[in-house]
């Protein structure tokens, strides 16, 4: 009887520990992704100061970042549209792999995507 009180309890504390586990470590993916994200701004803005103009990353250490693919489930790439100067533009995506929810990053800093903060 002892050890049937005894497993009803865990099993209790483990319904209300694992969500919360889960969402820690969601928590823990989209603060990963957005200081990633800053990250690759911060090298975007000194590689436009040094080139006037963005740079979509076949090498990342061009824009001063090792490569961030792979180190959570989170894939990273950067669009820009080729423009110098005033016109030149860039997105930076990250996006969550289980679900496909993305975070977004533009040249003024401004953030979108449909991953929200957990």
């Amino acid at each position: 009887m002892e050890l049937m009180i005894a497993v009803a309890v865990v099993a209790i504390v483990a319904a209300f520990a694992i969500p919360s586990y889960q969402r820690s470590v969601q928590r823990s993916y989209w603060q990963a992704a957005r200081d990633i994200l800053m990250a690759i701004y911060s090298g975007e803005q000194v590689y436009f100061a040094a080139d006037n103009k963005f740079y979509a990353p076949g090498v990342w250490s061009k824009i001063y970042t090792d490569n961030p693919n792979g180190v959570i489930p989170v894939t990273f790439s950067v669009v820009e549209n080729g423009l110098t100067g005033a016109a030149a533009t860039f997105t930076a995506t990250a996006t969550y792999t289980p679900n496909g929810q993305t975070q977004t990053v533009n040249q003024n800093r401004v953030f979108g995507g449909t991953w929200a903060q957990p």
